[in-house]
């Protein structure tokens, strides 16, 4: 069975990264299927900022997946102008939600 690149984000734990194809750049993404009644439409998402790639990842927001939204939240620990906080350049659920991801 093939997955879209949606069904693989939403698929309750992933991890992912990519790469800028123009600058080489890359981020590593864990998108995590919130666990509390009432919120499976919504993942949390975190960004890795350090050396472990199993532990060095910092909270962003959250993803809607029902309305293609991404936001931050108060328990962000990264700041929204931090370099590695852009999550607009990465998760763009308005477009067709079989393409979902875009470079940064």
């Amino acid at each position: 069975m093939t997955l879209t690149i949606r069904q693989s984000v939403l698929a309750g734990k992933a991890c992912f990264t990519l790469q800028n194809t123009e600058t080489g750049n890359r981020r590593t993404f864990k998108v995590v299927r919130a666990k509390k009644e009432g919120m499976e439409n919504l993942y949390y998402v975190s960004v890795l900022n350090g050396p472990d790639n199993e532990s060095s990842y910092a909270y962003m927001g959250m993803l809607n997946a029902n309305r293609g939204t991404f936001r931050t939240t108060v328990n962000a620990k990264i700041r929204s102008d931090s370099v590695s906080f852009n999550p607009s350049a990465f998760f763009n659920w308005n477009s067709p939600l079989d393409v979902g991801i875009l470079s940064f």
